[in-house]
């Protein structure tokens, strides 16, 4: 049994966290299983030999095992090869993969993917979603859709498709999402992912859709009288007591094949990263003043291709609002275990859920790591709140940003108000 310290807490708290997301939705999201499920569309506009042009026909599709996969063995390319007669005056081209998914209006959900450029380099406005809203659900991911939702009540819909901002794609893989709230009258979704290819290639991988969870707390904790301890889930990372944990979230873990490093099968209470970790996660280190504490990694791993990888912060958001002259103190105890040569250093924060779910930095601190146990030395003073950030949900964050691959380890994870 552990030593940590224990502190008593005498508030009632039902609380489900933000950001901890239900089920996917989406079938053979990763594309191990080829296309499957997923309905395939190419079209282009231009003023060739032939005139204005709109076909559906140009887009191409393949599932590639290269051993080049963001997870698993497959990710899909898709292109969009031009006809010869219309590669000098073509204007547009799209490749969609999309799927339908049943809706609840109202629910927030989040459409994600990782991008990379096939043919390298980078492509301006490579990527992009499409939210479609439907009045009815689908049978199945390629089932008949229903009519569009009319969302802004105009009778017209040709300007009720959600598009998110197009973004440029790399050639190394990397993450992109949005979040929506399905509309009124909303019961199915067109979930689309753009690869606006232009005669390259596209690779897409482990893509998603998920309901979004948001803050739910009653009653939330409005004051700590006489400089109180805020809670946290899981403070010392002692749960669920069950192993070692490459990651925190089951949702949010990397698709690791099993046993790789402990093959992830619950979660961390409490704690959450956005997107998949490398090697992160919880681990029973044998210290009798510690018990189970958290591994972060920095920088990339050397070993891993490709090796410019930065690990994402793991946050938790908190059962706490904040009121107008609240002053925080965050609180770690942490050591490096283990560097390349490089310095190691810990980034601690505490941000608030801005009214659109996204989270906005309230304070950090970045502290220097040594080898040895620091009992609570590390500590994040916020003696001032911005005006934006009153009545707003408070959370914390923490990471490892050393330039190299290394890890820290993170325990008592503590915050007092005042």
């Amino acid at each position: 049994m552990s030593n940590k310290l224990f502190y008593p807490i005498c508030l009632a708290l039902v609380l489900a966290l933000a950001g901890f997301a239900q089920a996917e939705l989406l079938v053979n999201p990763g594309f191990e299983a080829g296309t499957e499920s997923w309905s395939k569309w190419g079209s282009g506009s231009g003023s060739g030999s032939g005139g204005y042009l709109w076909s559906s026909s140009f887009g191409y599709y393949n599932a590639v095992e290269d051993g080049t996969a963001l997870s698993g063995n497959a990710y899909l390319e898709a292109g969009f090869e031009l006809p010869p007669q219309h590669t000098e005056s073509w204007s547009t081209g799209y490749c969609l993969v999309h799927q339908e998914v049943a809706v609840t209006e109202g629910k927030t959900y989040e459409i994600s993917g990782w991008f990379r450029s096939g043919d390298g380099g980078e492509i301006a406005d490579g990527g992009g979603f499409l939210w479609e809203w439907r009045l009815t659900a689908p049978e199945g991911p390629t089932g008949p859709r229903g009519d569009l939702v009319d969302v802004d009540g105009d009778g017209e819909f040709n300007d009720d498709k959600v598009e998110t901002a197009k973004f440029n794609v790399t050639d190394q893989w990397t993450f992109h999402s949005d979040v929506q709230v399905a509309p009124p009258g909303a019961n199915g979704l067109t979930a689309i992912l753009i690869a606006n290819a232009n005669n390259k290639n596209i690779d897409l991988d482990d893509a998603s859709l998920v309901e979004v969870v948001p803050p739910v707390v009653s009653p939330y904790v409005t004051s700590t009288d006489q400089g109180g301890l805020i809670p946290i889930i899981n403070r010392d990372f002692s749960e669920p007591n069950d192993g070692k944990h490459t990651a925190f979230d089951i949702e949010s873990s990397r698709k690791q094949d099993e046993p790789f490093l402990g093959y992830m099968t619950t979660d961390v209470p409490g704690w959450t990263t956005d997107v998949s970790v490398k090697d992160s996660g919880i681990e029973d280190i044998g210290d009798p003043n510690y018990g189970y504490s958290a591994f972060l990694l920095g920088g990339y791993d050397e070993w891993a291709d490709p090796n410019d990888w930065i690990e994402p912060p793991v946050w938790q958001i908190l059962g706490y609002k904040i009121q107008e002259g609240d002053q925080f103190r965050l609180a770690v105890d942490a050591k490096h275990i283990w560097t390349n040569g490089v310095p190691v250093a810990l980034k601690m924060g505490l941000f608030y859920v801005d009214i659109d779910g996204s989270r906005q930095e309230l304070a950090s601190l970045i502290v220097d790591m040594t080898e040895a146990w620091e009992w609570g030395t590390y500590i994040l003073d916020v003696p001032e709140l911005p005006e934006m950030a009153v009545g707003k949900i408070l959370g914390i964050e923490l990471q490892n940003i050393a330039e190299r691959s290394s890890w820290i380890h993170v325990d008592n994870v503590s915050l007092i108000g005042d």
